[in-house]
């Protein structure tokens, strides 16, 4: 099993629903989250998403994702000892220092 980050590009992370609908597909499977993150990264509503899974769930749950109407985007990266707010950078952007906030 492997620890995964789960990074979203949505429509929108702050209509109701948007983010239940995201996390419901985890929970169809049975697989617990460990971090849920939901910001605007560069002017685009992101949601980051860890949990841990086998490389095989970790495809088929992008391949689900990607079909929802609110993603426009899905990435899935191993974890690597990273949390989901390290994929957040300053300002919402990507972290390019993997030091999340902090610099």
């Amino acid at each position: 099993m492997t620890f995964w980050l789960c990074v979203l590009d949505v429509a929108s992370a702050s209509r109701p629903g948007v983010v239940a609908r995201l996390t419901g597909v985890f929970a169809e499977r049975g697989i617990s989250l460990s971090e849920v993150v939901a910001v605007e990264s560069h002017g685009r509503p992101t949601v980051v998403l860890a949990f841990a899974a086998t490389a095989h769930l970790c495809d088929h749950l992008a391949r689900r994702l990607g079909r929802s109407p609110d993603v426009r985007a899905v990435r899935m990266v191993p974890a690597d000892g990273r949390s989901a707010w390290e994929m957040i950078g300053p300002r919402g952007g990507p972290s390019t220092h993997g030091g999340g906030w902090g610099g």
